[in-house]
């Protein structure tokens, strides 16, 4: 799921958790359709209270992402630096600019054939 923006500074930091909320709230509708449950990892210290705000402004009533998201330290996950891996071949896929032509086609190459639709889809609020 992606989201562009040209927004800086605070405005870019305040449209990041838009952006994860709504992507927390689309993967809990999901695993509700889906009668499952899920947890959320992701790199991080955790001081970055949007991620957290997100998993609680969800309905405890029918709530499927349990728990609020567990941060893991790159250095210290393999599962979590094959993910920012991932997401670096994503963003590389649609952000393309100069800098990370070298990677344009890592997506396609790489990703592609694993992702349900394909490439990355818009994440819509």
């Amino acid at each position: 799921m992606c989201r562009h923006t040209n927004l800086r500074g605070k405005d870019y930091s305040a449209e990041r958790g838009r952006v994860y909320e709504a992507l927390v709230n689309r993967w809990d509708e999901e695993l509700l359709e889906q009668d499952s449950f899920a947890l959320v990892g992701m790199d991080g210290n955790g001081t970055e209270p949007s991620y957290f705000d997100a998993h609680r402004g969800l309905k405890l009533d029918t709530r499927r992402l349990i728990e609020d998201p567990m941060f893991h330290d790159s250095k210290r996950s393999q599962w979590t630096q094959m993910a920012d891996l991932v997401a670096y071949i994503a963003y590389c896929h649609v952000d393309r600019h100069p800098r990370n032509e070298f990677a344009w086609e890592w997506y396609a190459a790489f990703l592609s054939g694993s992702d349900p639709f394909g490439e990355p889809q818009p994440l819509n609020s």
